[in-house]
C-alpha cells in the first residue's frame, strides 16, 4: 500500500480524538519458540492499520494537543548490521520518514518520549494487554 494510505488512517483517527489526548499502540514482540528460535513473526492488526510497519518491539505515539496539533511518532530498533545478518534488515528510525511517513526515535528513547507525550493530556488510549510493560510506564 501507499504510505499516504496509513497517513489518512491516522489522521482520521487524530481528527475523532478530544483535544488533549495521546494513543499508544504497541508492536508486537518476536515470540521464542525453544532458546535461539522464533515463531514466524506477526504484527499487532491494528499496529499494522496504522503504520504499515513489520518490525517487532516498536511503538506508535499519536498526540493531539490542547490547540489541536496532531503529531506522530514512531519509535523503532535502531539498525544493528550484526542482529540483521541473523534475523533480517531493520527500516531503523533515519529511513522511517521516506519509507512510512513517519517521524520515528530510537526506542531506546521510548521513557523521555512518552513522559513528553503524556504531558498535560487528559486522555491516554492503549491497546490494553499487548504490552503489559507500557501499562506499567
Amino acid at each position: 500500500m501507499q504510505i499516504e494510505v496509513y497517513q489518512q488512517r491516522r489522521q482520521q483517527l487524530l481528527a475523532q480524538l478530544p483535544e488533549r489526548s495521546v494513543v499508544l499502540l504497541s508492536a508486537a514482540a518476536e515470540q521464542t519458540r525453544s532458546r535461539d528460535t522464533e515463531y514466524p513473526f506477526r504484527q499487532h492488526s491494528d499496529f499494522w492499520y496504522y503504520t504499515g510497519f513489520n518490525e517487532p518491539d516498536a511503538l506508535l505515539i499519536l498526540t493531539k494537543t490542547a490547540a489541536g496539533e496532531c503529531r506522530s511518532l514512531l519509535l523503532c530498533r535502531d539498525k544493528d548490521p550484526f542482529a540483521e545478518m541473523w534475523q533480517g534488515r531493520r527500516l531503523g528510525p533515519a529511513a522511517a520518514l521516506t519509507t512510512l511517513g513517519l517521524n520515528a526515535i530510537s526506542l531506546s528513547e521510548r521513557s523521555a518520549s512518552l513522559q513528553q507525550a503524556l504531558n498535560g493530556m487528559q486522555a491516554v488510549y492503549l491497546n490494553l494487554g499487548d504490552e503489559p510493560a507500557l501499562q506499567q510506564e
